[in-house]
């Protein structure tokens, strides 16, 4: 059977199996090993193992030798031109008018393959950009368009619980996530809550969600009646955590009881011998706050639930005497209902009559007197629609004389 050995290459999450031949390999140590396309460095991360040969994969790569001094100093060399080499290969990108961006470039150890990840909304035709390149650094070239969440892996960062990003660190494949993840989990579905640096939907939503579902089909749904050791009740809270759910017995009160407790409770109701046991400090009670429509006024519990909007209208239609004033209280024999103001008849003035020529003199000065920016302004006329129509006389009839 053949011995393989894991190693990690370049990037920490990945690692993959190789053949280690002869060669006595312990993790830590440095190799060079064989891959598709020339040779590369990394780390064995696993020691080595016998598999039989039905699990070998079909191009199982092999380790060469172990690296030494200068196979670090020239990696380390090539890994310094990084940098200037992804900065020249952007200028050509802008020079050509491609829509891509270059996001990172890698050289292997020896400098003999140069490999540009790049981003693209859709698929772009850069043979005349890998002639270029390799024309200009001499190298061979390899240019491969990745996602968005293989960009986030290669940058790295943090993560919204403060850690550095699983795909960096650990995470070998990415896994196939869902919206239904996080409604099993019952987490917010706000995009900014449950999406990661990368724009997707967060890689850890899948690693607690089997158990998620495995601990809800156990537990009773939300609305459905059950028995507890306390009396009977409506569940109105799933807690997945503490594999609890939170039944309400009456009215403000809950309390919380465990899948056993309810099967224990279930056992005895069916066998007749279930007593409600008195409400002790074992029992965890949640005081809750009575509905808007449950408010007690006047000592009377059955009213009906009133909105705001029906309590503000039901003020304004309040007359005034009815407001909680003792002291501005009129007797009863003197409250007069008062009648509308529609009711009431607006009383028009009527113009006065100007007299003799001295009324006249005596206009004139009062006029004189005033501002000048007064007096220019000429009093407007009353139009016929204010003045008082009479009222129509009956016709009478003819027997009427």
């Amino acid at each position: 059977m053949p011995r393989v050995v894991s190693v990690r290459l370049r990037h920490p999450g990945q690692f993959y199996d190789f053949d280690a031949r002869d060669l006595e390999l312990s993790p830590g140590d440095w190799v060079i090993v064989n891959k598709v396309r020339g040779q590369d460095i990394g780390q064995v991360v696993l020691s080595c193992r016998e598999i039989a040969s039905e699990d070998i994969p079909g191009d199982l790569k092999t380790v060469v030798r172990l690296a030494h001094e200068g196979d670090f100093r020239k990696m380390q060399r090539f890994r310094e031109k990084e940098r200037e080499v992804l900065a020249r290969a952007q200028e050509k990108v802008d020079a050509a008018e491609l829509p891509m961006r270059l996001v990172a470039a890698e050289y292997s150890y020896n400098g003999r393959a140069l490999k540009i990840y790049f981003s693209a909304e859709k698929r772009v035709d850069f043979r005349k950009l890998v002639k270029q390149l390799a024309r200009e650094f001499r190298t061979r070239i390899e240019l491969r368009q990745i996602g968005a969440r293989d960009e986030a892996r290669l940058l790295g960062g943090i993560g919204n619980c403060g850690r550095e990003l699983c795909c960096t660190t650990w995470l070998k494949e990415f896994l196939r996530i869902s919206v239904r993840m996080a409604k099993a989990q019952d987490l917010p579905l706000s995009p900014m809550k449950i999406s990661g640096l990368c724009g997707r939907l967060l890689c850890c939503l899948s690693y607690e969600c089997d158990q998620y579902q495995a601990i809800k089909k156990e537990l009773p749904e939300v609305g459905e009646k059950v028995v507890t050791l306390h009396g009977k009740g409506q569940v109105i809270g799933v807690n997945v955590p503490k594999e609890a759910v939170t039944v309400e017995i009456r009215r403000g009160l809950t309390v919380e009881a465990s899948a056993e407790e309810l099967a224990e409770a279930k056992q005895l109701a069916a066998e007749g011998k279930l007593q409600p046991t008195p409400l002790t400090a074992s029992a965890v009670y949640i005081e809750r706050k009575a509905a808007s429509g449950s408010r007690r006024e006047k000592g009377s519990d059955s009213q009906p639930a009133r909105s705001k909007k029906t309590r503000r209208r039901r003020r304004r239609k309040k007359p005034s005497g009815s407001r909680s004033d003792k002291g501005n209280q009129p007797s009863q024999g003197s409250q007069q209902q008062e009648p509308s103001p529609s009711s009431k008849r607006r009383r028009r003035r009527r113009p006065r009559k100007t007299g003799g020529g001295d009324q006249s003199q005596q206009k004139g000065q009062s006029a004189a007197k005033k501002r000048p920016s007064e007096a220019s302004v000429a009093p407007k006329k009353k139009s016929s629609s204010h003045r008082r129509q009479r009222p129509r006389r009956r016709p009478q009839e003819k027997g009427q004389s």
